[in-house]
Order: structure tokens, then sequence, then C-alpha cells
């Protein structure tokens, strides 16, 4: 990647450049575990999600280009926006397995991705956890065996 300020070639796209020192643009291609440098996990320990998050934001934050041309603090405030929006995904672990599937080409807001279940089978399912939900007395673990006994049975088949 070449540097838009000196034109110095860069083995590694990195937001500085190692040259003439100027903020590089965001790279796009870049996922949100690179852009916080973080493992590309569903795992994520929150408290180092937010450390590495702060950080890279005291490096990239507006504020800190105020005094640099138009590009810099535009490229600042790109580089801000995008950490935020990854920080904003990656805390939230719903989003983060959403984003996860999107990364490995599954969209699931997708509608011909969704799984389609038979709703008689649904329906029963629903009876299933009834039954289980409404034992009680002393004998509850021999009827839960039975119906774990009668569901194994009925997948084996």
């Amino acid at each position: 990647m070449k540097c838009w300020q000196c034109s110095e070639e860069s083995e590694t796209a990195q937001a500085v450049c190692a040259s003439c020192k100027a903020l590089q643009p965001p790279r796009p291609e870049r996922n949100h575990f690179d852009r916080l440098d973080v493992p590309n996990t569903f795992q994520q320990d929150l408290t180092e999600l937010a450390r590495h998050h702060r950080a890279l934001q005291r490096q990239f934050h507006p504020d800190r280009f105020a005094s640099q041309d138009d590009r810099q603090r535009r490229f600042s405030l790109e580089h801000a926006t995008a950490l935020n929006d990854a920080y904003r995904v990656l805390r939230d672990p719903c989003r983060r397995a959403d984003y996860m599937l999107n990364l490995r080409g599954m969209d699931v807001s997708d509608e011909s991705n969704q799984v389609k279940l038979d709703p008689l089978f649904l329906m029963e399912i629903l009876e299933l956890r009834e039954a289980i939900d409404e034992l009680s007395g002393s004998d509850t673990h021999v009827e839960r065996g039975r119906i774990e006994r009668e569901v194994a049975h009925r997948y084996e088949s």
C-alpha cells in the first residue's frame, strides 16, 4: 500500500506511514477482530476488548489530529468510527455471532437461509417440554427417564 502523502510503499499497511508519519486511511478489508487486535473467536474477554478499544481510540481520536490537514482529520474520524463500530458489534454476543456468520458467507437475516421446521414437530417439542415442566413428586426422575427413553427411541427410528 502506498502512502498518500509521500508515496512510499509499505509492506504492511500500517495506520501511520513509517516514512513521513502521515495517518493513512482505514483499510476497509480489515474485519472487526483485526481492527481491535483481538482473536477471531466467539469467546471474548470483554475487559480485554474494552482495553484494546480504549487504547486504539486514544491513538486515533480526532482531537489528536485537530492541527493536521483536512485529509488526516478525516482519516482520524474514519478510524475512530470504524473502531466504535467494531467495538459495538464485538461486545454484544448476538451481534458478534451474526457478524462471524457473515464473515463466513452466511447472512442470517436472509429469508432463504432460514431453517424451516414442520409445525407438528414444533408442537411435539412444546408438549414434551410442558410434560417435563409439570413433573413433580418423588418419582419425577423415573418419569423423566421414561420421556428420555421415548425421545431416544423416536430419534433412533
